[in-house]
């Protein structure tokens, strides 16, 4: 580990690097200290070799630290900062170059303590060195670089992975005992052991080394080598399947999501759910299982091939189902923002698990646990969704009276889905500056709840919105009906008024056959027909569809159009009576549109006629 510590003033920076030292000396932790006066030569000695930590004064001659930092950002995005000042003015600017802590002079012991303490936490751990003397000389070797050592008259010899075997007088007991506390060191006896990270294999009673040599095992730890060595490839084939996994799991979330957004519209499926899912699942599957396997041997990212798999994923799920672009469109927008918040919330979560197990903060995407965090919450989202989003959203999925109430929702989670990509930082480091994961941690929560929340406000206003536009509907067919009637009652009273006068009109047409008045009796009868009403009483059995019916026959007698309507309609209709009265409005709304039309040239006048097959609409 390389600090920098970068002070115009000397007694500053003495004064620092001797806290330091006492510090980590404490910690039993190593650390190379390096002193500079400027802002200038400290970035000269990063171009050469990186810093794993760097205490900046922020007011110095020449370059200031603020403006080294900045400089320092452009090429490494890792090293952790810390600002050595007697003002916190440049505190928001500090929060652009991601620096770890301000230390304001004259920072105490206390200060200074839980400060190393915290980057320790954030710093990978270094690989362990052993310190041996070689012909006088102490050479610092690293426990991966050990390939095997042998002890014999007095004398270890130690084998490299550089192909060197270098020599040293020490006990071998005292030489292995720091080894020993490594897993991956196996004592093969009084006199020898092996690193089993540099064992090809385990044959005859020896282990096969990598620079070809053998290491026999005595006759009674046969069976511990072999066991220690079984783990050990266990344990290390275990972490290279997690690393291939890792990308893969991140991937397959497509799956709960494809899922939830098919809860509201199953009934509008081309297909058999079960003839889809055969061949819908293999392909998302080689999809992301394709795109981990890439994303595993390139280190890459998965944000390119999560984007193409879900692309398909959306393409597929608009392209099987019988609905409008507008609502299957939407119902994919909102699902995708829901699981933005969930990805947010699963990195500040795989960041404080890398935090706590300090692992490098450098992975190209979640650690595992976070992936299996983020797949268990998105399978848990949908399962919780799975009653709303089959009653109250499909309901209002299958109104079609209203669907202008879809064309504003989409707004909703795309805004949704860009907070969340404007959230992702640019570096993997820069959530673990300050109480920068904290904060992260609250906006994904509070994002993901009003995602939530505004999703149940939409779905509330658009129910009641339809409610309410129903009642019209039924007012309006009621209204229809309650006119019916009338013209009804206005006829059966004139009906019954013929009936009173026809003894009277009787009379006075026998008086005028017996005076031979032909042509009389010919004007009298003409005049009593015309005073006959006529009696359209029942359209069909149906009472709603009556009334329709009824409500524009009295319309076109008003306005003098010939109407005639045939209707054979049972009395109860398998599908809903609005529905349908709906439908007969609109048939007989268009017929007195085109009899309002003007005549084409030539054209004779127009007449409206229906004819319905029994049991249509």
């Amino acid at each position: 580990m390389r600090i920098a510590i970068v002070d115009d003033l000397d007694a500053e920076r003495a004064q620092l690097k001797e806290r330091l030292v006492r510090q980590l000396r404490a910690r039993g932790t190593e650390a190379e200290l390096l002193e500079f006066d400027s802002g200038e030569a400290f970035l000269a000695a990063e171009n050469e070799q990186r810093f794993s930590a760097a205490f900046l004064d922020i007011y110095m001659e020449g370059l200031s630290g603020m403006e080294a930092a900045k400089e320092l950002r452009k090429t490494d995005a890792d090293c952790l900062l810390v600002f050595t000042t007697t003002s916190t003015d440049h505190a928001l600017e500090g929060f652009q170059v991601r620096a770890l802590h301000y230390l304001v002079k004259p920072f105490s012991e206390a200060e200074l303590s839980a400060l190393l303490d915290e980057m320790l936490s954030k710093l990978p751990r270094p690989e362990p060195i052993l310190t041996v003397k070689v012909d006088g000389s102490d050479i610092r070797l690293c426990y991966r670089d050990i390939v095997s050592a042998e002890h014999f008259a007095h004398m270890i010899s130690i084998r490299t992975t550089a192909g060197k075997t270098l020599a040293t007088r020490q006990s071998f007991k005292a030489f292995t005992e720091p080894l020993k506390k490594d897993p991956r060191f196996f004592v093969c006896g009084r006199g020898a052991i092996v690193n089993m990270e540099n064992a090809a294999d385990f044959q005859d009673a020896a282990f096969c080394m990598t620079d070809g040599s053998r290491i026999y095992v005595s006759q009674e730890l046969l069976k511990a080598a072999r066991q220690a060595f079984m783990e050990f490839l266990l344990q290390r084939g275990r972490v290279g399947l997690k690393d291939l996994l890792r990308p893969i799991l991140e991937l397959t979330v497509v799956f709960p999501g494809l899922l939830l957004a098919y809860f509201p519209v199953r009934s509008y499926l081309k297909q058999p759910p079960a003839r889809l899912a055969a061949w819908a699942v293999p392909l998302l599957l080689g999809l992301c299982l394709g795109g981990g396997l890439l994303c595993y041997c390139f280190n890459s990212p998965t944000a390119l091939p999560l984007l193409v798999i879900t692309l398909a994923a959306s393409l597929l799920y608009v392209k099987t189902l019988q609905t409008s672009l507008w609502k299957s469109g939407t119902i994919a927008l909102a699902v995708c923002a829901v699981f933005a918040c969930l990805n947010s919330l699963s990195r500040a979560i795989g960041t404080a698990i890398t935090l706590r197990q300090q692992l490098p903060p450098d992975k190209p995407w979640f650690c595992f646990a976070a992936c299996i965090f983020y797949n268990a919450v998105c399978w848990l989202i949908t399962a919780a969704a799975y009653y709303p989003a089959t009653h109250a959203v499909r309901m209002m999925v299958e109104d079609d009276n209203f669907a202008q109430t879809w064309y504003a929702f989409w707004v909703l989670p795309l805004v949704f889905i860009l907070l969340n990509l404007f959230m992702i930082p640019r570096y993997p480091t820069t959530l673990q500056t300050g109480r920068v994961l904290q904060v992260y941690i609250v906006m994904s929560i509070a994002l993901l709840f009003l995602m939530l929340f505004f999703n149940a406000i939409f779905l509330l206003m658009a129910i009641s919105i339809n409610r309410n536009a129903r009642l019209q509907q039924e007012n309006q067919f009621l209204s229809m009906q309650q006119q019916r009637y009338e013209s009804l009652k206005a006829a059966i009273e004139e009906a019954r008024q013929a009936r009173h006068d026809m003894r009277h009109q009787m009379n006075q047409l026998s008086a005028l056959a017996e005076a031979g008045d032909l042509d009389g009796l010919k004007a009298y009868l003409a005049k009593t027909v015309s005073r006959i009403p006529e009696l359209d009483m029942s359209f069909c059995e149906n009472r709603a569809a009556d009334s329709v019916v009824g409500y524009y026959c009295a319309l076109a007698k008003r306005e003098g159009i010939p109407f005639c309507a045939k209707l054979d309609l049972p009395q109860t209709l398998p599908v809903d009576e609005i529905d349908m009265c709906l439908v007969l409005s609109n048939l007989l709304e268009n017929a007195f549109e085109a009899a309002f039309a003007p005549l084409p040239p030539g054209g004779r006048s127009r007449s409206p006629r229906m004819s319905m097959p029994r049991g249509s609409c």
